[in-house]
C-alpha cells in the first residue's frame, strides 16, 4: 500500500513536472514570436523611411535686395537667379523636372539657406512616370522687412523610387 502511494505520488510529481515544463515551452515560444514580430515590424519601418534617392539635383539661388528704383533681371542658366529686387517686390524663375528612368519617380524639392522662407514652389512632392517632365514655377518674394543686402540658397530635387 505504501509502495502504490509513492508511486501515485511519483506520478503526480511527474505530471506536475511536465505542465510546468509545458508551460515554461509556451512561454518561450510566443516570446521568440513577439521578438520575431518586432523584428520584422522594425525592419519594414526602416526599410520604409531609409528610401535611398536615385537621383539629387542641385540647384543655387540668389537674389539681391536693394532699396530705390533700381531693378534688375539675371537671365543666366546656371542658377535660379532673381537679380535685383527692391524689398515687397516678387520674382519668379522655373525649373524643369524630368523623369529620364523606366519606372515612375517621386520628385521632393527642398529648399535651404538665408532666402528659403521667401520662396514658395508651384509645387512639390509629386510623381512622375518615365519620359515624363513637370515644371516648377519658384516663387521669392521679399519681405518689405527685406535689408539690402545678398541673400543666397540651394534648391534640391531629390528623386526616389515611387512606392
Amino acid at each position: 500500500m505504501v509502495k502504490m502511494a509513492k508511486t501515485k505520488k511519483k506520478k503526480k510529481e511527474k505530471k506536475t513536472t511536465y505542465k510546468r515544463n509545458e508551460k515554461k515551452r509556451l512561454a518561450l515560444i510566443i516570446v521568440l514570436l513577439c521578438c520575431i514580430v518586432i523584428s520584422t515590424i522594425i525592419f519594414s519601418i526602416s526599410a520604409y523611411y531609409n528610401v535611398k534617392p536615385l537621383a539629387v539635383k542641385e540647384v543655387s539661388m540668389d537674389v539681391t535686395v536693394r532699396e530705390g528704383k533700381k531693378v534688375g533681371i539675371n537671365a543666366d542658366t546656371d542658377a535660379l537667379h532673381f537679380g535685383i529686387l527692391q524689398p515687397g517686390q516678387k520674382g519668379a524663375r522655373g525649373i524643369n523636372t524630368t523623369n529620364n528612368m523606366d519606372i515612375p519617380v517621386r520628385v521632393q524639392i527642398y529648399v535651404s539657406g538665408n532666402i528659403s522662407e521667401w520662396i514658395t514652389l508651384s509645387k512639390n512632392d509629386y510623381v512622375l512616370e518615365p519620359g515624363n517632365g513637370e515644371i516648377v514655377d519658384v516663387h521669392l518674394t521679399v519681405p518689405y522687412s527685406g535689408n539690402d543686402g545678398n541673400y543666397t540658397g540651394t534648391l534640391k530635387a531629390v528623386y526616389t523610387k515611387e512606392r
